[in-house]
């Protein structure tokens, strides 16, 4: 009976711990998904990204990001360091370096950011 108990409290502590995590208390858990906020919290960035199949290309991470697109200052390009951006209406991509991705999550404008999905061919 010991052990059942302690692997309920053990199963509570952890359902604790994962609504926290997705409540977060910071503007990057909630503006960004769970994989690009352990990429920015990550020690070892580069390394992260092999091994979770994310594309980082001089420090920089493709993006796609949801807007308010009359909230977005006129320098917003520019102010964040934006490679290859594009907008159309409400939804934005480019690569941005990590320490950008932070500051750009405080921006009143961007609603929510996240990785680009990658097709794959079905095989026959």
């Amino acid at each position: 009976m010991l052990s059942l108990t302690s692997f309920i409290t053990g199963l509570a502590l952890l359902s604790c711990a994962i609504f926290c995590h997705a409540q977060g208390t910071d503007v990057i858990s909630k503006k960004t998904t769970s994989m690009l906020c352990s990429l920015l919290n990550s020690q070892d960035p580069a390394k992260f990204s092999q091994n979770h199949n994310v594309k980082l290309t001089d420090g920089a991470v493709k993006v796609i990001i949801m807007v308010d697109a009359k909230l977005l200052p006129k320098d917003f390009e520019s102010k964040y360091d934006l490679r290859e951006f594009r907008i159309r209406k409400n939804t934005a991509s480019a690569y941005i370096k990590l320490d950008s991705l932070r500051k750009i999550c405080e921006e009143p404008g961007v609603i929510f950011v996240r990785s680009p999905i990658k097709l794959r061919a079905l095989s026959k």
